[in-house]
């Protein structure tokens, strides 16, 4: 266990038997709280973890400008932020679930599906704050 991420490996009380190996998945915590860290684990490579802000920065801004004329129009919010919300949330589970799964056994192989996976899970975010803040709006006025 590495010194940033002591935090994240929590064991919760009365767990006894064959699940305690998921507690002691580092991958999992530094992935959801640090992807630069998560990234660094298995390249030793400064433009592969340059790129994830790019990614982010990319795929969170430029899809609100995007959407903004479309959510202007939208009658009802909630479908449109349930579906939306369902692509940011797959992408995670589905990086979760390849960590978990393949996380010890064959690092190097999380690398490539890491960055189109974060992608749209950062695009998937990007898509929602106008319609959030439509919402609000519409609540407060």
């Amino acid at each position: 266990m590495t010194e940033d991420s002591k935090e994240c490996a929590l064991e919760p009380p009365g767990v006894d038997g064959g699940l305690e190996h998921i507690w002691d998945t580092d991958e999992l915590c530094i992935l959801a709280h640090h992807p630069p860290t998560f990234v660094r684990r298995f390249a030793d490579s400064n433009v592969a973890v340059g790129l994830i802000f790019s990614i982010w920065a990319l795929s969170f801004s430029i899809p609100r400008v995007l959407v903004a004329n479309h959510v202007e129009g939208l009658g009802r919010a909630k479908p449109y932020i349930l579906k939306v919300i369902a692509g940011e949330r797959i992408s995670w589970l589905v990086l979760a679930v390849l960590v978990f799964f393949a996380g010890s056994a064959k690092p190097a192989w999380l690398l490539p599906p890491f960055f189109p996976i974060y992608f749209v899970a950062t695009s998937s975010g990007g898509l929602t704050p106008p319609v959030w803040m439509d919402l609000v709006a519409r609540a407060v006025s």
